[in-house]
């Protein structure tokens, strides 16, 4: 399984933070505004292309030096958040 960006969501930094905001159409959906930390940054920026729970553990290794099973807990429950939330798709 891959998980990929929806295309219809603008991201910009506001301080530390990156901002989520779903756009329909013309319009930005400003009551679904979504903020991530460092953690959330770093799978955002990976889920540009296509990929899998395992790239974005190793990601966050790289990036954090965290044990691999905190990277890959860390990891299932912000896609799992992000899918619910219409920000993310998986793809088979």
């Amino acid at each position: 399984m891959k998980y990929q960006q929806i295309p219809n969501v603008v991201a910009r930094r506001l301080g530390a933070e990156i901002l989520l905001v779903p756009v329909k159409g013309n319009l930005a959906d400003m009551r679904r505004v979504f903020t991530l930390n460092a953690t959330g940054e770093a799978i955002w920026q990976a889920l540009a292309a296509p990929v899998t729970l395992e790239q974005i553990v190793a990601r966050l290794d790289e990036a954090f030096a965290v044990p691999e099973a905190t990277a890959r807990a860390d990891a299932a429950e912000i896609l799992e958040h992000m899918s619910a939330c219409g920000l993310v798709r998986k793809i088979q």
